[in-house]
């Protein structure tokens, strides 16, 4: 898949020396940066840290929601790190499918964030 935005960087060593939280279970995907998960029954607004998609109704929102979700699937992993909530009280997390590869890292190798 081409690049949708010009600034896209990889990833690579995003997880090194950081710990992966339990699987967590997927409850709506709210754009292509953020989502509602339940972790232990309670539940989570997460905002992926280190990337930035378009808003809602700009170009490449729905790509990037729809390959969200699609590397999301049902249940995926968390990663915390030294900053823990942004602005607006969302838990900032990095994000890794059930068999831990990046979902970050995909969405800005496949040009659908930017860094």
């Amino acid at each position: 898949m081409a690049p949708l935005l010009s600034n896209a960087v990889p990833t690579a060593g995003i997880s090194r020396g950081r710990r992966r939280d339990a699987l967590v279970s997927v409850e709506r995907i709210i754009d292509g940066d953020a989502l509602d998960v339940r972790a232990a029954s309670e539940p989570l607004r997460v905002r992926v840290f280190g990337i930035d998609t378009p808003e809602r109704e700009e170009r490449c929102d729905p790509e990037a929601t729809a390959r969200l979700a699609a590397l999301a699937g049902t249940s995926m992993r968390l990663m915390a790190d030294v900053r823990q909530q942004d602005g607006f009280g969302r838990e900032l997390r990095y994000l890794f499918t059930a068999d831990g590869r990046s979902i970050d890292a995909a969405l800005l190798d496949e040009g659908l964030v930017r860094a």
